[in-house]
């Protein structure tokens, strides 16, 4: 007899507070609890993870598709202070066609999806602003 083991793909989250997303393609937790961007990397830190790196088309997509009845929230991607450039966590650099019109402003370190005119997209917001904010884990 054979025995068929079903994994869902929440197991492969490690039963923590990490849901799999298709669309995105990864384990994600989403925290409706708004926080300054650094306390928000640290709470996605100490859930084993970080904030989300929409560092792919089909990623970046995925939140779009998925968190569309968002308005701003908190993502995994800054200003290297060193040179001004736009980079995710991972250290790619971030494709200034995923900004909102006008963005990035500059002077703001963070990145965040904001939704503007019905489009989801990139802005560069104030680290010291409360928002929601998306994790992946690692």
């Amino acid at each position: 007899m054979d025995i068929i083991y079903a994994v869902t793909k929440d197991v492969l989250c490690g039963g923590s507070s990490f849901t799999y997303n298709n669309a995105i393609g990864s384990c994600i937790f989403f925290s409706e609890n708004p926080l300054p961007w650094k306390d928000a990397q640290d709470d996605c830190d100490s859930r084993g993870g970080r904030l989300l790196v929409a560092n792919t088309d089909a990623k970046f997509a995925g939140v779009q598709l998925d968190f569309f009845d968002k308005d701003y929230f908190w993502v995994g991607g800054i200003i290297q202070i060193s040179d001004n450039k736009l980079v995710w966590l991972t250290g790619e650099l971030v494709d200034l066609d995923n900004f909102q019109p006008g963005q990035p402003s500059g002077g703001n370190v963070c990145l965040a999806f904001w939704k503007y005119k019905g489009l989801l997209k990139l802005d560069d917001g104030f680290p010291s602003e409360d928002h929601p904010y998306l994790c992946e884990l690692l």
